[in-house]
């Protein structure tokens, strides 16, 4: 049986930095069989894991299950929506399901996915599909498609969409990231830097900048009215896992062994760093009101 540890670590913003430490203690222990992705709803009471054995809800204070959906096939989470109401499971097929209800909403055709994502509002979505090098975008209630973008590139993190569903940035092999207007399929830029390869990692909460990183831990931020670079600092080593604050000043970094630094995105400065647990991290979540963030790692 493989385990997957719950951490949590308490962040108190008192401006520019942050009042407590931050301490990761595990707070929770699951496991059913392998695991492939795991999720933790905003108000941090339930846990969703996904892998071999099915899908399961858990009780984070307790450790129980409290429901499940054994399948015959590996299922993957892509993504819950902001609001908590909505979870993106691909496997065969990729599947929205009400996470209050637990039941299929929509059922997407089959298709082999390597990311997809909800909009901020979870009324779009978008699948990335890397064998054929297409990005569709989706609305919720339907499974036709608002657009589809082509593109040149490869890997999974080739893709971000923008909180309100209306802009979509995607690296290119020429190590360019093309942002689409999907109301029109145009690139709107062509956001490019000598000797830099970075990927789209998210927007920022008002759509008016994008975060990108490269492999070496260089992050750029873009403005999306003028295509230009406009801020460039380096995170000073490599991460597995980067997300973004929901008020968009922090970006948390995750990396194999463990280990979670906090940056302020205004500075470019690091903030807090904590210490190694030997463990890789597998999800980083937001409490609501973004005071505290929550990860699993493996």
């Amino acid at each position: 049986m493989r385990r997957i540890f719950l951490f949590i670590t308490l962040i108190i913003n008192t401006g520019i930095s942050f009042g407590q430490e931050p301490i990761l203690e595990p707070i929770q222990q699951f496991g059913v069989g392998t695991l492939l992705s795991a999720v933790i709803t905003p108000d941090g009471k339930n846990a969703i894991t996904s892998g071999q054995h099915g899908i399961f809800l858990w009780d984070v204070e307790t450790g129980k299950v409290i429901r499940k959906i054994v399948t015959n096939q590996a299922r993957r989470i892509f993504d819950l929506s902001k609001d908590g109401k909505k979870i993106l499971i691909s496997g065969i097929t990729l599947a929205i399901y009400d996470a209050e209800k637990w039941e299929i909403l929509i059922e997407n055709r089959s298709a082999v996915l390597s990311n997809a994502m909800f909009s901020d509002d979870g009324n779009r979505y978008i699948t990335v599909n890397t064998d054929i090098s297409t990005i569709d975008l989706y609305r919720t209630d339907s499974i036709q498609k608002v657009c589809t973008v082509k593109y040149v590139g490869k890997g999974d993190s080739v893709a971000a969409l923008s909180p309100d569903g209306n802009m979509i940035a995607v690296l290119e092999n020429d190590r360019s990231t093309r942002i689409v207007d999907v109301d029109t399929g145009k690139t709107i830029h062509l956001l490019s830097a000598p000797n830099y390869f970075g990927y789209p990692q998210a927007f920022t909460p008002d759509n008016s900048q994008l975060i990108t990183v490269s492999i070496r831990g260089v992050v750029k931020i873009w403005d999306m009215k003028s295509g230009k670079e406009i801020k460039t600092f380096d995170l000073e080593k490599r991460y597995c896992l980067i997300k973004l604050s929901p008020d968009g000043e922090k970006l948390i970094c995750g990396d194999l062994v463990g280990s979670v630094d906090v940056w302020d995105m205004n500075f470019g400065e690091s903030i807090h760093r904590s210490s190694e647990h030997s463990a890789k991290i597998l999800s980083i979540s937001f409490s609501t009101d973004g005071e505290r963030f929550r990860l699993f790692a493996v």
